[in-house]
């Protein structure tokens, strides 16, 4: 006769096991810098742009014609079809349970500061306040010309009208504070330095392909531990990592579960 296992429950069964050990990493730290990717959005229902499904990868959108800057100022109109579906996902959006876990994070003084390369502004919905936008955001903008800021509301009332894209002071073009092609990145000395000074980097659904986030690992020193979620493959050097291949969402109750001895579900 043979023995047979259920490979699942085993797997389940290592997981929860690394998850004991990543939670009293977190526990004992008190300076964690978070890196977040699109992954932790995706489930909120925002799009991704480089995934098997994204925005670039569909050909929904022209990236070039949509997304760069010398383009936008000749013919924002591209532009703004993007921005007519995305501030519709955006207002149904809430944030992830990942989202919430890394606001606990910093409600009980443990969050050195969140570094994301999302736009959507899901980290400040749930309630962090140090979180360094390196692809910028679409909760805020401003006029090219005058430099007149706008709010989101009433970015969404222009950009969801056909016929004005422009300002009412100057007529230069409104642009969210979403970073183009063509522009530079933000943040990128204060994300360095958050790096630098935590004692625990938590890097969360982003496979760290795309540069200027891709760099930032190599800034922890080398005592510092680093704990990776994602879902497929992720470029980093494997020094002091610990690899979780999970689901954001799971990772997350199980993290809310044995850091916080909170039950938020599977």
């Amino acid at each position: 006769s043979c023995v047979c296992f259920d490979i699942s429950n085993i797997l389940c069964y290592i997981l929860d096991m690394n998850y004991k050990y990543i939670a009293d990493l977190i526990s004992n730290a008190k300076r964690i810098t978070v890196i977040t990717g699109a992954g932790i959005s995706t489930v909120s229902g925002i799009p991704d742009f480089r995934g098997k499904t994204g925005i670039y990868t569909t050909g929904e959108y022209d990236p070039y014609k949509t997304f760069d800057i010398d383009y936008f100022k000749k013919d924002p109109s591209y532009f703004q079809k993007f921005a007519k579906g995305f501030i519709e996902i955006l207002e149904k959006a809430n944030p992830s349970k990942m989202h919430r876990f890394i606001s606990m994070l910093e409600s009980k003084g443990k969050l050195e500061a969140v570094i994301t390369q999302n736009i959507d502004g899901l980290h400040k919905k749930a309630g962090n306040k140090k979180v360094y936008t390196v692809h910028g955001t679409i909760e805020h903008g401003h006029c090219l010309k005058c430099h007149k800021t706008y709010t989101f509301k009433e970015m969404k009332g222009i950009y969801l009208n056909d016929k004005n894209l422009f300002c009412n002071i100057c007529g230069g073009e409104i642009k969210p504070d979403v970073v183009f092609f063509g522009e530079q990145v933000m943040f990128i000395n204060e994300s360095i330095n958050a790096v630098r000074n935590c004692d625990l980097l938590l890097i969360c659904g982003t496979s760290l392909q795309i540069a200027p986030v891709s760099i930032f690992p190599y800034y922890v020193r080398p005592d510092v531990g680093i704990i990776v979620i994602n879902i497929g493959d992720v470029i980093i050097d494997n020094r002091n990592v610990v690899r979780i291949n999970d689901e954001l969402e799971r990772a997350a109750a199980m993290l809310f579960k044995e850091v916080f001895n909170e039950d938020i579900g599977d």
